[in-house]
Protein backbone atom coordinates (compact mmCIF):
# COMPACT_ATOMS: atom_id res chain seq x y z
CA UNK A 1 0.00 0.00 0.00
CA UNK A 2 2.52 2.35 0.84
CA UNK A 3 4.32 2.25 -2.34
CA UNK A 4 1.37 2.32 -4.27
CA UNK A 5 0.96 6.02 -2.59
CA UNK A 6 4.45 6.52 -3.25
CA UNK A 7 4.33 5.93 -6.83
CA UNK A 8 1.11 7.49 -6.99
CA UNK A 9 2.63 10.87 -5.49
CA UNK A 10 5.51 10.47 -8.15
CA UNK A 11 3.35 10.53 -11.35
CA UNK A 12 1.15 13.47 -9.85
CA UNK A 13 4.43 15.53 -8.91
CA UNK A 14 5.48 14.57 -12.63
CA UNK A 15 2.18 15.48 -14.37
CA UNK A 16 2.15 18.37 -12.35
CA UNK A 17 5.64 19.83 -13.02
CA UNK A 18 4.80 19.46 -17.24
CA UNK A 19 1.66 21.25 -16.75
CA UNK A 20 3.83 24.46 -15.04
CA UNK A 21 6.42 23.82 -17.72
CA UNK A 22 3.73 23.75 -20.67
CA UNK A 23 2.21 26.94 -19.41
CA UNK A 24 5.23 28.69 -18.98
CA UNK A 25 6.85 27.75 -22.11
CA UNK A 26 3.30 29.00 -23.92
CA UNK A 27 3.58 32.57 -22.26
CA UNK A 28 7.69 32.57 -23.27
CA UNK A 29 6.63 32.73 -26.76
CA UNK A 30 5.47 36.34 -26.54
CA UNK A 31 4.08 38.46 -29.33
CA UNK A 32 4.62 37.10 -33.24
CA UNK A 33 6.59 39.12 -35.43
CA UNK A 34 4.25 39.60 -37.99
CA UNK A 35 2.06 41.18 -35.36
CA UNK A 36 5.01 43.74 -34.60
CA UNK A 37 5.00 45.46 -38.36
CA UNK A 38 3.74 48.73 -38.98
CA UNK A 39 2.96 49.59 -42.63
CA UNK A 40 5.68 49.48 -44.74
CA UNK A 41 7.88 47.22 -42.31
CA UNK A 42 8.75 43.82 -42.81
CA UNK A 43 10.52 40.79 -41.65
CA UNK A 44 12.76 38.04 -42.95
CA UNK A 45 12.99 34.23 -42.45
CA UNK A 46 16.56 33.13 -43.77
CA UNK A 47 17.51 29.07 -43.27
CA UNK A 48 20.23 27.81 -43.52
CA UNK A 49 19.75 23.64 -43.85
CA UNK A 50 22.32 21.25 -44.09
CA UNK A 51 21.99 17.82 -43.82
CA UNK A 52 23.87 14.57 -45.69
CA UNK A 53 22.62 15.16 -49.20
CA UNK A 54 21.70 18.59 -49.46
CA UNK A 55 22.19 21.71 -48.30
CA UNK A 56 20.26 25.07 -48.74
CA UNK A 57 19.70 28.64 -48.12
CA UNK A 58 15.92 29.92 -48.22
CA UNK A 59 14.60 33.34 -47.96
CA UNK A 60 10.77 34.45 -47.10
CA UNK A 61 10.32 37.86 -46.54
CA UNK A 62 7.08 39.15 -45.17
CA UNK A 63 5.97 42.70 -45.33
CA UNK A 64 2.73 45.23 -44.32
CA UNK A 65 1.83 47.33 -46.56
CA UNK A 66 -1.14 49.67 -46.47
CA UNK A 67 -3.27 47.46 -48.73
CA UNK A 68 -2.54 43.99 -46.21
CA UNK A 69 0.42 41.54 -45.50
CA UNK A 70 2.68 40.49 -48.42
CA UNK A 71 5.04 37.36 -49.03
CA UNK A 72 8.14 36.92 -51.28
CA UNK A 73 10.34 33.45 -51.24
CA UNK A 74 13.29 32.42 -53.32
CA UNK A 75 15.69 29.31 -52.76
CA UNK A 76 19.26 27.95 -53.61
CA UNK A 77 20.49 25.14 -53.00
CA UNK A 78 22.30 21.32 -53.86
CA UNK A 79 19.85 18.58 -53.03
CA UNK A 80 21.94 14.82 -53.91
CA UNK A 81 24.21 16.75 -56.03
CA UNK A 82 21.62 18.94 -57.96
CA UNK A 83 21.51 22.68 -58.39
CA UNK A 84 18.13 24.01 -57.03
CA UNK A 85 16.42 27.00 -56.98
CA UNK A 86 13.15 28.36 -57.03
CA UNK A 87 11.52 31.18 -56.36
CA UNK A 88 7.94 32.99 -56.07
CA UNK A 89 5.98 35.50 -56.79
CA UNK A 90 4.88 38.16 -54.05
CA UNK A 91 1.60 37.11 -52.94
CA UNK A 92 -1.04 38.86 -50.42
CA UNK A 93 -1.97 37.31 -47.70
CA UNK A 94 -5.38 36.51 -46.19
CA UNK A 95 -6.03 36.07 -42.38
CA UNK A 96 -5.71 31.86 -42.78
CA UNK A 97 -2.03 32.39 -44.05
CA UNK A 98 -1.00 35.37 -41.29
CA UNK A 99 -2.45 32.31 -39.03
CA UNK A 100 -0.49 29.63 -40.32
CA UNK A 101 2.85 32.34 -39.70
CA UNK A 102 1.99 32.59 -36.20
CA UNK A 103 1.50 28.64 -36.12
CA UNK A 104 4.90 28.59 -37.41
CA UNK A 105 6.79 30.91 -35.26
CA UNK A 106 5.22 29.24 -32.48
CA UNK A 107 6.29 26.18 -33.50
CA UNK A 108 9.70 26.72 -33.98
CA UNK A 109 10.28 28.33 -30.90
CA UNK A 110 9.05 24.78 -29.11
CA UNK A 111 10.97 22.43 -31.42
CA UNK A 112 14.10 24.59 -31.27
CA UNK A 113 13.79 24.00 -27.25
CA UNK A 114 14.26 20.32 -27.93
CA UNK A 115 17.41 17.99 -29.00
CA UNK A 116 16.19 15.24 -31.27
CA UNK A 117 19.64 14.04 -33.09
CA UNK A 118 18.34 14.05 -36.87
CA UNK A 119 21.39 14.58 -39.12
CA UNK A 120 19.49 17.48 -40.99
CA UNK A 121 20.27 20.98 -39.24
CA UNK A 122 18.36 23.49 -39.95
CA UNK A 123 18.92 27.15 -38.51
CA UNK A 124 16.47 29.86 -38.89
CA UNK A 125 17.17 33.34 -38.04
CA UNK A 126 13.88 35.54 -37.91
CA UNK A 127 14.95 39.50 -38.67
CA UNK A 128 12.59 42.71 -37.93
CA UNK A 129 14.73 45.55 -38.12
CA UNK A 130 17.58 45.21 -35.27
CA UNK A 131 16.14 42.60 -34.32
CA UNK A 132 17.20 38.93 -35.10
CA UNK A 133 16.46 35.86 -33.63
CA UNK A 134 18.35 32.58 -34.36
CA UNK A 135 16.62 28.82 -33.55
CA UNK A 136 18.40 25.71 -34.41
CA UNK A 137 16.11 22.40 -35.23
CA UNK A 138 17.57 19.14 -35.78
CA UNK A 139 14.02 17.50 -35.59
CA UNK A 140 13.72 15.48 -39.32
CA UNK A 141 9.63 14.78 -38.90
CA UNK A 142 8.97 18.64 -38.20
CA UNK A 143 8.13 20.25 -41.40
CA UNK A 144 9.27 23.70 -41.19
CA UNK A 145 9.87 26.43 -44.13
CA UNK A 146 8.66 23.97 -46.54
CA UNK A 147 5.17 23.13 -45.38
CA UNK A 148 5.04 27.02 -44.54
CA UNK A 149 5.90 27.89 -47.75
CA UNK A 150 3.19 25.09 -49.05
CA UNK A 151 0.80 26.96 -47.83
CA UNK A 152 1.51 30.54 -48.35
CA UNK A 153 1.91 30.05 -51.88
CA UNK A 154 -0.53 26.58 -52.09
CA UNK A 155 2.12 24.50 -53.70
Amino acid sequence: MRISFIIFSILMLMTSRDHVKGVVAASNYGQSMIDSLQPGQAFAINVKSVGCFHQSQLRLVIERKVQGYYADFKMEGNIEGQKVKRSYKPIQLNHAKLDSIREFERQLKEVSSQTNYCTTVDTYALSFGSVKKIYTTDKCEWPGIGKLTDVLFEQ
